[in-house]
């Protein structure tokens, strides 16, 4: 008796959608501030990337940025704005970027003396702001991806040794990060390993730096002496203008970052539906 042949199946390759809707909420990151090439800072050059990679498919971008908005703005916004609610609604993702005002709050009061306590409850109030922003979005599309880019302390290379933006810089991170796993399809993009330090030769710089404070702390203790006055570092990814906001090498590198979280999970916004 003849054997049945076996039957083969082809995996399917997927194919990328003809077109691609990617929202952008946020603040002055979102907005672009500090782009001097005018790309609408990282919004602009995520277009550029998928376009890049995908020609064939066209990418449109919304961007709802505004510069100077705290979480709680931003939430005010995306629930009463009409606007942003249709451009959800057809949405393939969804990208974001807050909290960056709400620890300046805190911060600039007196940046030397702020307790971890009120940096942790600004922290937490952003993250509630954060959940409720997430929550509005599902009730108008249950299943776009959303990406939420973390925040850098812009202040590390300028001043090294002040140690409290860094700290609330890492109380948002970990607490955006627990925030957005207990929410389906939200996904963290980490930007402060990247952008915080700047270039190897920013990073290098800044360690001789803080070896030299160390060393003239010593000597004082010794010798009582006045502190010779160190040489301004600046952070080669920042803004000149403000020493801020990325400049448009610094939004390159936020970019990647961003792609590269999009990209793994592609499946569930680039990918037309079998």
């Amino acid at each position: 008796m003849a054997l049945a042949a076996k039957k083969t199946t082809k995996s399917v390759r997927p194919v990328a959608k003809k077109q691609l809707q990617i929202t952008a909420i946020g603040d002055s990151l979102t907005q672009g501030v500090g782009d001097s090439a005018k790309d609408q800072g990282y919004v602009g050059l995520l277009k550029k990337t998928i376009t890049k990679k995908y020609p064939k498919t066209k990418v449109t971008t919304a961007n709802f940025g505004v510069g100077g908005n705290t979480s709680a703005q931003i939430l005010d916004r995306v629930l009463n704005d009409p606007k942003i609610t249709a451009s959800v609604q057809k949405a393939d993702a969804v990208v974001m970027t807050m909290g960056g005002n709400d620890i300046m709050q805190v911060i600039s009061k007196d940046p030397l003396h702020v307790t971890t306590q009120a940096v942790d409850t600004k922290a937490q109030a952003a993250c509630k702001n954060l959940t409720q922003i997430i929550q509005k979005i599902r009730t108008v599309n249950s299943q776009v991806p959303i990406f939420v880019i973390g925040l850098y302390n812009p202040f590390y290379v300028l001043m090294p040794t002040v140690t409290t933006m860094q700290a609330a810089v890492h109380s948002w991170n970990a607490g955006t990060q627990a925030a957005l796993k207990l929410q389906n399809r939200s996904y963290f993009v980490p930007v402060d390993a990247i952008l915080t330090k700047g270039d190897a030769k920013t990073k290098k710089a800044v360690a001789k730096r803080l070896k030299s404070v160390a060393t003239t702390k010593q000597a004082q203790a010794a010798s009582n002496s006045s502190s010779k006055k160190e040489p301004e570092l600046t952070n080669p990814y920042l803004y000149k203008k403000d020493h801020f906001h990325p400049n448009h090498v610094g939004y390159e590198k936020m970019t990647t970052e961003l792609y590269q979280v999009m990209a793994d999970h592609k499946k569930l916004w680039l990918y037309q539906k079998k």
